[in-house]
């Protein structure tokens, strides 16, 4: 097989000279010097298609960052007494990005979640919800579910949607591939 020995041809720029003429005070004397000055034609179609191009990634990248977490909570197991009174409810609180349909080709979906444990209190002077006084057969899985949501306070709720967010948000890449390990 023969090689293509030709020489890549690379187009060189327009040089066009000017001239410049310089006046010295006082005597009157005009001095006539040449500069090169290189031109170069730029195409406006190609600058015109660069810019739409840069438009669209920064549309895509502000949808990315604007990109919705959905939270639910997911009832893992309950711990009952005697009387089968409910008195531990361990739940997962589940964090899924939800990805626009515009984006699905790009991002993919994403869930993760925070074990939690939730224990009914025992006080016969506070019983506001059937969940503390009920048989755990008669109560359906949304009845828990809105006793658990109502019941656990509002920071530790923000606080475990913290740590669900900087799982799904891609801030900080998670690398287990180290070049070092074989």
């Amino acid at each position: 097989m023969k090689k293509n020995n030709k020489k890549k041809i690379t187009k060189k720029a327009i040089v066009k000279k000017t001239k410049v003429k310089k006046t010295i005070d006082g005597s009157g004397i005009i001095f006539s010097t040449t500069r090169s000055k290189k031109t170069r034609k730029v195409q406006s179609a190609k600058v015109l298609k660069l810019k739409k191009e840069l438009e669209e990634k920064i549309q895509i990248q502000k949808q990315i960052d604007n990109i919705k977490i959905r939270y639910s909570f997911h009832i893992e197991s309950l711990d009952v007494n005697d009387l089968n009174i409910i008195e531990e409810i361990v739940y997962r609180y589940k964090g899924t990005r939800v990805i626009p349909k515009t984006l699905k080709g790009m991002i993919e979906p994403k869930t993760a979640e925070v074990t939690g444990v939730y224990i009914v209190s025992n006080n016969t002077d506070t019983f506001n919800s059937p969940v503390e006084t009920t048989d755990y057969n008669t109560l359906s899985r949304k009845e828990i579910i809105l006793f658990l949501s109502k019941s656990i306070r509002l920071e530790y709720q923000h606080s475990m949607r913290d740590i669900i967010n900087k799982e799904l948000v891609e801030k900080n890449k998670k690398i287990n591939k180290l070049p070092w390990k074989s």
